[in-house]
């Protein structure tokens, strides 16, 4: 699509086509039109079109030189930034006079503001007037990747100049080799080594806060020494990731920086995300939050802040009566393009005037008289005014207008239409590149993932997806929706409860049976209310005032999948994502396909990247394949190489990029094309009917049963392949193509590795009562006909195959006529970005240079990036908090001329997703809050003491030295330069006397060689910016012989695929599981370093190896089941709160994370294995922690869960602490105690000991009072992310429930009463209200006697249940049931299985659901 995009009309088309997409899978199930239309109708999948308006900034009144010859600004800095010639924001102004009056600086713009030109112009201006050697501008970034993505930017502003520039970080080498380091840049300016930087000392350094730490403690340290009289700014650019103990650890680094240069240096700070307040606020002295923390973490007393100045647009000359004017003839659907004549036309019906298309390009801007009509329009003026203050959906929009009378009384639609012609005609002018846009809007979408099968909420009667388990209304279970009729839902009854999961499970009784759920009136069945228990179990419970009825219903649980409406191609899992980024493509400016997506997971960023790879590119395989398919004649298989060919000449006609990544990977595509082939049709519905086999008339039924049976599992002859090493796009299931597999005769035949996992030619495969003999004699038919082939291996066994020239490719219909058509909608190229890929720059450059056209990134690109012209971004997940929002959204839009359209794609099984969904205007214009931390946290401070102190002496001799020091010596540090730094306490002097030398012991008594560097930064000594000490690590089992030879894998992360949390790696890195790395699929194996604990039985690993693993690795979204247990041991002192909870706490806990197996169907853990021996895998994790305990009888899972949710949220607030610094844990035993209650843990989740969890447990009552004001000032229903909610425990929340929550607190407050959650509703035995004796064939009730009609089971079931309708009380609550047959009773009981006569007693058990109690004897 060329030309001209209308952003709003893309945006509805996009949720248009994804609706399209689920009512063609509801429709393949069967269903008729009237069920869908009810389904679509009551099935939230989108929400919203949002629209809100971008940034524009003043531009100052002067152009660039002009201002830099009024400012006293070099000349020469015209050179250096051409692009600013015309000259510079009014911010960018005000940010470089503020820095150039020697004013410590901070700039909070938003993203491309032009925030890195506002610091880098005074600081090149000082750099060329001062030639002193010396770092002049030391700028820090929070990550490398920030860092090298400004080399560029800098090179070309210092060309021509000899001004040099450096970047120190992790990758530096010490010496630059050509060889080994040939990527770095090619500047005169530039140097490449730490030698060179040291040597020369760059006057602009680059570098992140864990390498400057690195710098100021070890033997570079002189570099900033020697800077003393040249060093004059400091830049911390996105400060705002500073959170929490992060922000402390930047203050204490900084001031040490300061003490070394002996000198007061202009601190800069930046960020597009520092608070959402407005400049006025802050003038108004509401911005204390941010205030305190600016001038604590940069350590200064006043500061300028910059804030970003928009063009404030008044409009005079509004023509009164115009929106009168407007015709009743709109359109109410609009085209996602559109060409002048239709603007035009469009124009003239909204203004009530003929225009030509002259009058859209007579003049530039807002002087062409379409232009100026629609700017002097009183509906313009209304739209921007209301968009100006908030984000709002385009219905909204047609409300305000109707209220303000500006549209009167010509109902819903017509409003609409007015709205999205005005904002059509906007977004026309818009996309001219010249002047200024009419209206800069960006539009956000909120779309909610599908997939698995229908689900329905019996109460709210609404229909979800299969992968959310909860309704986000009611909080009730979903359940599936009957496909024989879509009222009905089906439930399992299991014992006495009612449970949404259909499938037959270990724990179940064997009287589990099925049920219908309806809302429709019905005779038969049980009227219920369900309640919900402390397990996520519903209790049933007889109520003949309920509109729910329980039916049974005739549904086997061994085939259910055929009762369920499936919302998905088991073989397409992302189907629906996929769909959302193939309509973006579809209505993008094909000139510019990109797109940017977010996911906020590494190793999922990895696996949507290649299936975006593999499953577009097979897309575009389908298409060439029946492009080229013989207009006469029919297609073999055999003939598939001469197609290839084919296709391999045309590719010369398509435009140089597309040509290049196509011949590139030409290899893939016959690879692509065999997987499709050869992937068994059993497993994959969409491929069914791709491929068949001519019969002859001659051949008999028993050889047409044997080719039907061979091509259904693809036992097709194929030739061995070698898969090329590095493949682009084909990346899963390659099983198919590798193994070779054939059929054989009998077991005579099997076991040969050539062929394994072939299969057997057997009556019992073909569905029949052949004998081997016939099967035998019709086999040899077919060899003769050349239908099957035949092959003798080495060890003497037979395999046979079809004959590919005797298989048939069936036509299937394509959307595609030519080549460049396929290639231009189908080539879609995609790869990852994160901190796993080892080349990152080179994806970057791929994808700004339109070899890459979706990027799937980590927060790795979320802030500063260039990674080019955007148009679109997506967020697959809903970002953690608004800012994050913010950050991504703001990639895109940046060009003039272009929109910003931002997808938001969201998790149907993530509770944050789900609020957020419900909540789009919370994300998209949330309250960005200021950073917040403890600046006296003394946990930190001593790190940073520890640092100081040992600055240059880390060698093990000046160490022992240190440590021998007199205490003359260290009492004058602390009243000299540590008093400077840390300032005067007497904690930090007791510290420095008693505890520093025992630090100084730990490391001589650790190190083994000349230097203590390694064994510092990893103890808890030195400080840890938030880094966990102790990860996981994967390795690639090829590169084990390095790997097992390195002592301290962190420094080596090269060779490392990836690491992770204890917590994470629990689940993640474990024996045989698939996992997704940089883009490549490996296999976790049982190889690597670990520790044996208990005989051999349990492993803790330190490191684990893995191996590439694409011929069996799959796309699917499902996670493996593992039965793992949560303990810990160690409490130091506990308390009881109000008689109800147990709090405990212990700086020193060890908590042990186990696994103990994969579980399996019928409830079966399988124990991990290597070399035929089982292990569990286990972590010890030594934290400080606080622990609750809770008596589940009166206080169950969501009284626990609601009350810490909120003590969770109230801590980390009150006490200024990050959201990733404290880790809540749920269902945990204490070691001691195993079989003791059910704890939830608050621990620190860095094991830096730098949380205060001491203090909490100490004050936690205050922590109680603040919670309870919390809850009781919040406007929220249920709890959100100010009161009770969290990122980090949202997968807890479905359980939360704010009225809960705020009865507890009060209660221990003693302002008001426990309300205990205990079941009154029980009978005893001898509160029996009626009883029924079985004697034989007849029941007996009341002296009423009924007699089964035949024998059997079955017969006597019927019975029964006619006993307890026609003589049994409907208001009775308990029955005893007591049989002089143990068979029946229990066969009633669950306790036997009942063969005969199932459906009889599935009806008789729904019955007797009507009671509380019953009894069976």
């Amino acid at each position: 699509m060329n030309g001209y995009v209308n952003p709003i009309a893309v945006g509805l088309r996009i949720l248009d086509d994804y609706r399209a997409l689920i009512v063609e899978f509801l429709k393949s199930n069967g269903l008729d039109g009237t069920s869908v239309d009810k389904i679509i109708e009551r099935m939230l999948v989108e929400n919203k079109l949002l629209l809100s308006l971008n940034k524009n900034y003043r531009m100052g009144e002067l152009g660039f030189p002009d201002f830099c010859s009024k400012n006293n600004l070099s000349g020469r800095l015209v050179e250096c930034f051409p692009k600013l010639i015309k000259g510079l924001r009014l911010h960018q102004e005000e940010a470089i006079q503020s820095i150039m009056s020697q004013k410590h600086t901070v700039i909070a713009t938003g993203t491309g503001s032009g925030k890195t030109e506002s610091f880098l112009i005074p600081i090149v201006d000082y750099c060329l007037r001062k030639t002193d050697r010396g770092i002049k501008a030391l700028i820090i970034y929070p990550m490398n990747a920030l860092a090298n993505d400004q080399i560029n930017r800098i090179d070309n502003a210092l060309k021509g100049t000899k001004i040099k520039y450096a970047v120190f970080s992790g990758n530096t080498p010490e010496h630059y080799d050509e060889k080994e380091n040939g990527d770095a840049i090619d500047s005169e300016n530039f140097l490449k080594s730490r030698a060179e930087i040291c040597k020369t000392l760059p006057d602009i350094l680059l570098t992140n806060h864990v390498m400057l730490e690195r710098i100021l403690t070890g033997r570079y340290c002189s570099i900033f020494s020697e800077s003393r009289d040249t060093l004059r700014y400091v830049v911390t650019d996105e400060i705002h990731t500073f959170r929490g103990n992060r922000a402390v650890d930047l203050k204490y680094l900084l001031l040490r920086l300061r003490h070394l240069v002996s000198r007061e240096t202009v601190q800069i700070a930046c960020s597009a995300t520092l608070s959402s307040i407005d400049r006025s606020s802050y003038v108004d002295g509401k911005r204390s939050d941010l205030d305190f923390f600016i001038k604590e973490v940069l350590s200064i007393e006043s500061y300028e802040l910059i804030t970003a100045r928009e063009v404030e647009e008044t409009y005079i000359n509004v023509r009164p009566g115009s929106a009168e004017a407007v015709s009743k003839n709109l359109p109410t659907a609009f085209r996602p393009t559109s060409d002048l004549r239709e603007i035009v036309s469009l124009a003239s019906l909204l203004n009530g005037k003929k225009y030509s298309e002259f009058d859209a390009i007579a003049k530039t801007g807002s002087e062409a008289p379409i232009v100026k009509d629609i700017i002097e329009h009183e509906i313009f003026q209304e739209i921007r005014s209301s968009l100006s203050g908030e984000v709002l959906s385009v219905p909204k929009l047609a409300e305000i207008l109707e209220e303000k009378g500006l549209i009167k009384d010509r109902g819903t639609t017509y409003s609409l239409a007015v709205v999205k012609s005005f904002l059509t005609v906007i977004s026309f002018f818009n996309s001219k590149k010249s002047g200024k846009p009419l209206l800069d809007f960006r539009v956000h979408l909120f779309v909610k993932d599908s997939g698995g099968y229908l689900k329905k909420c019996p109460v709210c009667d609404r229909f979800f997806s299969g992968n959310q388990e909860f309704c986000d209304e009611c909080g009730m279970p979903l359940f599936f929706v009957d496909r024989e009729c879509i009222e009905f839902c089906l439930g399992k009854i299991s014992g006495d409860f009612l449970s949404p999961y259909l499938f037959k499970e270990s724990d179940d009784p064997k009287n589990t049976f099925l049920v219908r759920i309806s809302r429709l009136p019905s005779d038969e069945g049980i009227k219920v209310r369900l309640e919900g228990d402390d397990h996520d179990r519903l209790i049933i419970k007889h109520d003949a005032s309920s509109d729910l009825t329980l039916v049974n219903c005739q549904v086997d649980m061994h085939n259910i999948e055929d009762h369920l409406i499936s919302l998905t191609d088991y073989n397409r899992e992302y189907e629906y994502l996929e769909k959302i980024v193939s309509s973006i493509f579809e209505y993008q400016n094909r000139e510019r396909k990109n797109l940017l997506c977010f996911i906020d997971n590494r190793e999922k960023t990895s696996l949507v990247s290649s299936v975006f790879a593999d499953d577009f590119f097979e897309s575009l395989v389908r298409e060439l394949l029946m492009i080229y398919y013989p207009s006469s004649g029919s297609l073999a298989m055999s003939e598939v190489d001469s197609l290839l060919a084919r296709i391999e000449a045309d590719l010369d006609e398509l435009e140089p990029i597309k040509r290049s990544i196509l011949q590139e990977s030409f290899c893939e595509i016959r690879l692509c094309m065999m997987r499709f082939f050869m992937a068994r049709a059993g497993e994959y519905s969409s491929r069914r009917n791709l491929l068949s086999v001519e019969y002859t008339d001659s051949m008999s039924d028993t050889e047409k049963r044997i080719l039907e049976w061979a091509l259904r599992e693809r036992l097709i002859k194929k030739d061995a392949i070698q898969l090329p090493k590095d493949r682009r796009f084909v990346k899963f299931e390659l099983r198919w193509i590798i193994n070779r597999q054939g059929f054989y005769l009998s077991s005579r035949s099997s076991g040969s590795a050539t062929y394994a996992g072939s299969l057997v030619l057997s009556p019992k495969n073909l569905g029949s009562d052949l004998t081997d003999s016939e099967l035998s004699k019709a086999l040899e038919a077919l060899i003769k006909k050349r239908y099957i082939l035949s092959e003798i291996t080495e060890d003497d066994k037979q395999y046979f195959f079809l004959n590919p020239s005797k298989v048939f490719i069936n036509r299937y219909d394509s959307e595609c006529k030519s080549l460049n058509e396929a290639v231009d909608r189908f080539l879609i190229t995609s790869e990852v970005h994160n901190s796993e890929v080892k080349k990152r720059k080179e994806v970057e450059e791929r994808f700004k240079g339109g070899k890459t056209n979706v990027l799937v990134s980590t927060s790795t690109l979320e802030m500063g990036i260039d990674i080019g012209e955007l148009d679109s971004i997506m967020m697959i997940g809903v970002p953690p908090l608004p800012s994050n929002y913010a950050q991504r959204s703001g990639r895109a839009g940046r060009r003039a001329g272009s929109f910003a359209l931002v997808t938001t794609f969201c998790s149907e099984s993530n509770n944050h997703d789900l609020f957020y969904f419900a909540r789009p205007e919370e994300m998209v214009q949330g309250m960005i809050s200021p950073p917040r931390f403890d600046p006296l946290n003394r946990s930190i401070i001593k790190k940073h003491i520890n640092a100081f102190l040992l600055s240059g002496k880390l060698s093990r001799i000046a160490v022992v030295s240190l440590m021998k020091s007199s205490d003359s010596f260290f009492e004058e540090r602390v009243n000299n330069e540590i008093a400077e730094i840390f300032g005067e306490a007497e904690w930090i002097e007791d510290y420095v006397l008693k505890e520093f030398r025992s630090v100084c012991r730990e490391l001589v008594a650790k190190t083994q060689e000349d230097y203590c560097n390694g064994v510092f930064y990893s103890s808890k000594h030195a400080p840890d910016y938030g880094f966990r000490r102790e990860a996981v690590l994967l390795a690639d089992i090829k590169e084990s012989p390095s790997v097992l030879k390195i002592k301290d894998h962190y420094l080596n992360d090269d060779l490392l695929l990836s690491s992770r949390d204890a917590e994470q790696a629990l689940t993640t890195f474990v024996p045989e599981s698939q996992i997704h790395i940089a883009g490549q699929n490996y296999l976790t194996l049982p190889e690597g370093k670990f520790v044996n604990y208990d005989g051999g039985s349990t492993r803790e690993y330190e490191l684990f190896f893995a191996e590439r693993a694409d011929w069996y690795s799959s796309k699917g979204k499902k996670r493996r089941n593992y039965d793992t247990r949560f303990q810990f041991s160690n409490i130091d002192s506990h308390k009881t709160l109000g008689g109800i909870i147990d709090i405990g706490y212990s700086e020193g806990s060890v908590i042990y994370l186990r696994n103990k197996g994969l579980r399996e169907a019928g409830g079966i853990v399988r124990q991990f294995v290597d070399e035929e021996k089982q292990f569990d895998l286990v972590y010890r994790l030594n934290r400080e922690m606080i622990s609750f305990a809770f008596e589940e009888s009166v206080f169950p899972r969501k009284y626990a869960i609601s009350f810490v949710s909120t003590v969770d949220r109230t801590v980390k607030d009150l006490y200024k602490i990050d959201e990733n610094e404290l880790r809540l844990g749920y269902g945990f035993t204490l070691l001691e105690k195993p079989s003791s209650r059910k704890h939830i843990v608050l621990y620190d989740s860095t094991g830096n000991s730098n949380a205060p969890l001491r203090e909490i447990y100490r004050d936690f009552e205050q922590v109680i009072q603040r919670a309870y004001e919390n809850i009781l000032g919040c406007n929220c229903k249920n709890g959100c992310y100010l009161c009770m909610r969290s990122y980090q425990t949202h997968y807890l929340s479905h359980q939360v429930d704010k009225e809960v929550a705020k009865m507890i607190l009060g209660y221990l407050l003693g302002k008001g009463r426990f309300i205990p959650s205990i079941d009154m509703s029980g009978l005893e035995s001898n509160e029996i209200e009626e009883e029924i004796n079985i004697i034989g064939r007849r029941v007996i009730h009341n002296r009423i006697e009924h007699r089964a009609e035949s024998m059997g089971d079955e017969a006597l079931f019927d019975t029964l249940l006619k006993c307890l309708k026609e003589s049994v009380s409907q208001t009775s609550r308990s029955i005893r049931i007591k049989c002089n047959d143990k068979r029946i009773s229990s066969k009633i009981t669950g306790i036997f299985d009942c063969e005969k006569g199932k459906q009889s007693l599935e009806r008789l058990l729904l019955e007797l659901k009507r009671f509380d109690y019953v009894e069976v004897l």
